[in-house]
């Protein structure tokens, strides 16, 4: 065998058994025509090369299912380990935040008590302030700290707040002014076939879009039982509509027992009944066509209510509000054209951080869910900081009595103060640059104007959708289509209990559920659209049909990044400016002589009107 091994094998065949699976290269087998001495030999080789290459590709095979389960394993404890490290990134951030929160509560107080001390002349104007003991300040969230650390009395009266904003340099490297990144995270939607519902900031649904296509078809009449239709809007619409079969009932029956001689004194002698039913047909016969004059009155005043309604919410939502996004969505692009420049990352934040809270604050304003708890709330949405929540509770506190309490109706005053903040931030960042001649501050003078008057405008909103929901339609006029309409239900049931009671025959069960059906069945769509109407008068509540706050919320913070986040760098439009030239002297192509190239002027040529 070993003979034949070294005479017949080639080297190619022994190396195959013998190099490593990873570095084996398979390379097809040349047959060649043995000699007759040599055909046993050759015959042989062959097979003892087939089996190595098919053990070989068996171990290699074998080799890659281990390789994947190790890689598989390895890669599920990465990510682990990822999670684990975010969440305690996540934890980290947290307390870091609670800690400098804390911080600045702690130097609010120390900066009170040396004003207090500089006013009462216990210690001088020039002297040091006191120093800070970190780690030992009773009650704070620093008392935890193991080791007590002296802060230099120079770093502490760098870090006191000022009374008041004296320049933009505190928004923008000031280290006690904490500005939080808004983020918001996306919507909860829930999906169907017809309706499409995201989860609003009480947590209730709130619609979004639906299918027109399909509603129109066949599931017009499954929609009926779904949360958006006009059956559903109130609950009031309920008991009216169970109140109805008893209403009809209560006119039915005594006057069918008396035409049926049920009752003692509708017999005569001879116990058959007086009561002649043509006689009493006639008798009902103007309460039944009063009911007929007010099912023909009533859908004309109460469409052309519901018309009203619909120019009033459709008023609010494209002259009120949806100028107010668009307001927005400028603003954030002017503040990335005016104030490029990284350094002026935090003021431009806070400007759309404060149109953020506008908005967030017209929506509790006007559900009246404003509490000692909505500013805190706030803060926890990284819409408002501690030093402006106590800012506004210690401005309120200062207020009359008069002024604090409630004046009835919609008070959006509160929704219009994160404008008043914006045009004090921007008119301070302008005299900041042109009196300490501060050129990353330059701001140009225009465009400062049309920035003040957007701010105004969304003022001006604020204000419209105020006196939209506080100038009600007159109460006579709605107290008058109200009354029309329950007068309907009511002489609807009142009219299908007489004709049933004053009938020639006793009428049977059948007939009389049928009438009931038909008499609900209209009475139900009068009390919806009533309802309907309720929904229309106020779009900002809480009801599913109203409008979706928090899917504005998040397509505003949205439109905010896509406004000033997408903008080209500055130095790419810089380059792209350069490579244009800059010279005030052009090449010009003269209309007529298209041969001649001159330098002329561009101003004489506009003037000629020869340019080409």
């Amino acid at each position: 065998m070993a003979n034949v091994l070294r005479q017949g094998a080639s080297p190619q065949g022994l190396d195959c058994c013998t190099t490593h699976p990873a570095e084996q290269k398979l390379e097809p087998i040349t047959l060649v025509r043995p000699s007759s001495t040599q055909a046993t030999s050759v015959g042989f080789d062959q097979e003892i090369r087939t089996a190595s290459e098919q053990d070989t590709l068996d171990r290699l095979a074998v080799a890659q299912r281990e390789a994947a389960d190790l890689l598989g394993s390895q890669l599920g404890r990465l990510e682990a380990a990822v999670q684990r490290l975010a969440n305690d990134r996540r934890e980290v951030d947290r307390n870091s935040l609670l800690t400098h929160r804390d911080t600045n509560e702690l130097l609010r107080k120390l900066t009170e008590d040396r004003r207090g001390q500089l006013n009462s002349g216990q210690v001088e104007a020039n002297s040091s302030p006191p120093t800070l003991l970190a780690g030992v300040v009773e009650g704070s969230a620093l008392s935890s700290a193991p080791v007590k650390a002296t802060v230099p009395a120079k770093a502490v009266s760098s870090l006191l707040p000022h009374p008041d904003l004296q320049s933009p340099e505190h928004l923008l490297e000031g280290h006690h002014w904490y500005e939080p990144d808004v983020q918001y995270l996306p919507l909860e939607k829930k999906i169907g076939s017809l309706l499409t519902f995201a989860t609003g900031f009480t947590g209730k649904p709130k619609l979004i879009a639906y299918q027109i296509d399909k509603l129109q078809g066949y599931m017009a009449i499954p929609a009926i039982l779904s949360v958006c239709s006009i059956f559903r809007l109130r609950k009031s619409l309920y008991p009216q509509l169970l109140l109805q079969p008893f209403l009809i009932l209560m006119f039915y029956m005594p006057i069918r027992m008396w035409v049926d001689g049920k009752w003692p004194f509708g017999l005569g002698g001879d116990g058959v009944p007086l009561v002649d039913i043509e006689r009493m047909q006639a008798e009902v016969e103007p309460i039944i066509a009063l009911s007929s004059n007010l099912n023909t009155f009533v859908p004309f005043v109460l469409g052309l209510y519901i018309s009203k309604q619909l120019q009033r919410w459709w008023s609010i939502r494209a002259h009120c509000l949806q100028p107010f996004f668009r307001y927005f969505q400028s603003l954030s692009l002017y503040m990335g054209i005016a104030i490029p420049m990284p350094k002026a990352e935090k003021l431009r934040k806070r400007i759309e951080r404060y149109c953020l809270l506008s908005h967030r604050l017209l929506y509790i304003s006007l559900r009246k869910q404003f509490d000692d708890t909505t500013l805190r709330k706030l803060m926890n949405e990284d819409l408002l900081t501690e030093h402006e929540r106590q800012h506004i509770e210690r401005c309120m506190a200062s207020l009359p009595p008069g002024a604090c309490a409630e004046s009835g109706g919609y008070d959006l005053e509160l929704c219009k103060l994160p404008f008043s903040w914006i045009l004090h931030v921007l008119q301070r960042v302008y005299w900041f640059s042109k009196l300490k001649k501060v050129s990353h501050f330059d701001m140009p003078v225009p465009l400062l104007i049309r920035m003040h008057a957007i701010c105004l405008e969304c003022r001006y909103c604020i204000e419209n959708i105020e006196m939209m929901l506080t100038s009600q339609l007159p109460f006579p006029y709605v107290h008058l289509v109200c009354l029309l309409v329950h007068f309907v239900l009511f002489f609807s049931c009142m009219r299908c209990g007489l004709q049933l009671g004053t009938q020639a025959v006793t009428p049977g069960v059948m007939t009389i559920v049928v009438q009931m059906l038909s008499v609900i069945t209209i009475n139900a769509l009068y009390s919806g659209l009533l309802c309907l109407t309720v929904v229309l008068m106020d779009p900002f509540g809480d009801d599913v049909v109203d409008f979706p706050a928090a899917l504005f919320q998040h397509r505003l913070w949205k439109s905010q990044l896509y406004s000033r986040g997408l903008l080209e760098d500055n130095d790419d439009m810089d380059t792209f400016i350069r490579a244009m030239g800059t010279s005030k002297k052009c090449v010009f192509t003269i209309a007529g002589d298209e041969d001649t190239d001159s330098n002329v002027d561009e101003a004489d040529l506009l003037q000629e009107g020869g340019v080409t």
